[in-house]
């Protein structure tokens, strides 16, 4: 009986369609609404033939086909100046490309095939509903990484990968430039940046060196300096905030055996206070910035030490009393007439209470 299911599938399913057809031509022809329940109903003999045949892959480009005709027959009958339909099609049709490559392991050229797919994709609804904006750019971008990263994203190969992505950054974020804004060329700026990452990948573990970190260091603060020396030497000193974080860096290689302990915790918090302290009454005295800068530096100290050691139930404590003194300055200094600070502040509590009584409180 069971080799004969999709016999009755498929009469049953006649049977059924005969039936609305005939409802459908004697009530309201001008409206064919037995395409909705036609959907559904032929999708019990196309699911029972391929199941008895065992077609995983041929269910799949059947069912594809068979969706893509409803999506575009209604398209056609309810708005047939917009193809809307061209958007659900193609996310049906991911189901047998997928589906018939991983099944025989093609997975790299699932990557190409569906890369290509994808940005072809993109390019055609760029055109149909906006061709006034090539927007397709930023999508394509980033669907171009899988395949890229399917071949190179090795532990073998991971210095190439890195050099290829980098100069695929740039190329994208050239083409934006030219795009976008051709009269400016701010592209230039990015490369400092896009450099770091494949010249710390090919250095390897001399990228870990005191050395190196000191050498880096240098190198950031010339090129922040250099920048404001050329672009902006009449405005703000900008680069002085940038500074101290960039010399951590060799201080932090130089005692990174010591960048838990809380001497060095609390030293470092100390200095970038006395520091950005400094800064805020000699440029701006009339208004406490550094606060906003204290607060995420206490959670960094609070979160190596807490962390580091598993006391996620202390952490919880010193970061709500922490947090709730930050809202309450800020609710001093910004508007010290309309309490608001108790709001945040009665949320903040539940984080050590929900730890003590669902973490660190044993259950009688």
């Amino acid at each position: 009986m069971k080799n004969k299911n999709y016999i009755v599938s498929l009469i049953a399913s006649f049977f059924i369609l005969a039936f609305l057809f005939f409802i459908n031509y004697t009530t309201s022809w001008s409206h064919p609404w037995i395409i909705y329940p036609a959907f559904a109903i032929l999708w019990w003999p196309l699911a029972a033939i391929c199941k008895r045949k065992k077609k995983a892959v041929a269910f799949s480009i059947a069912g594809s086909a068979w969706i893509s005709i409803f999506v575009l027959s209604v398209n056609l009958i309810t708005s047939p100046g917009y193809l809307w339909c061209i958007f659900p099609i193609f996310a049906v049709w991911w189901w047998p490309l997928s589906l018939s490559l991983t099944r025989v392991k093609k997975y790299k050229l699932l990557a190409i095939i569906g890369s290509i797919y994808a940005i072809v994709f993109f390019y055609l609804v760029n055109l149909i509903s906006s061709p006034n904006v090539m927007w397709f750019i930023y999508p394509a971008y980033a669907v171009i990484l899988w395949p890229l990263s399917m071949f190179f994203a090795k532990k073998s190969t991971i210095r190439l990968y890195s050099i290829i992505i980098s100069f695929a950054t740039l190329v994208f974020l050239a083409l934006i430039n030219y795009f976008v804004s051709p009269g400016y060329i701010w592209v230039r700026y990015t490369i400092f940046y896009l450099l770091w990452w494949p010249v710390i990948t090919c250095l390897g573990k001399k990228a870990k060196t005191l050395t190196f970190s000191i050498i880096g260091a240098i190198v950031i603060i010339a090129y922040y300096v250099i920048n404001y020396l050329i672009q902006t030497p009449d405005t703000h000193p900008w680069y002085l905030y940038i500074i101290l974080p960039v010399i951590w860096w060799p201080v932090c290689t130089a005692f990174k055996d010591k960048v838990s302990s809380i001497m060095f915790l609390l030293s470092s918090l100390l200095i970038f206070t006395i520091y950005y302290i400094t800064l805020n009454f000699i440029f701006l005295p009339d208004y406490l910035w550094v606060l906003y800068l204290l607060y995420p530096f206490t959670w960094i100290v609070m979160g190596v030490y807490f962390c580091h050691r598993k006391k996620i139930f202390a952490f919880s404590i010193w970061a709500a009393i922490i947090t709730i003194l930050f809202f309450s300055a800020i609710n001093y200094l910004e508007s010290p007439h309309q309490i608001w600070a108790i709001y945040p502040s009665f949320a903040i509590l539940w984080w050590p209470l929900s730890q003590y009584f669902y973490g660190k409180r044993k259950n009688p």
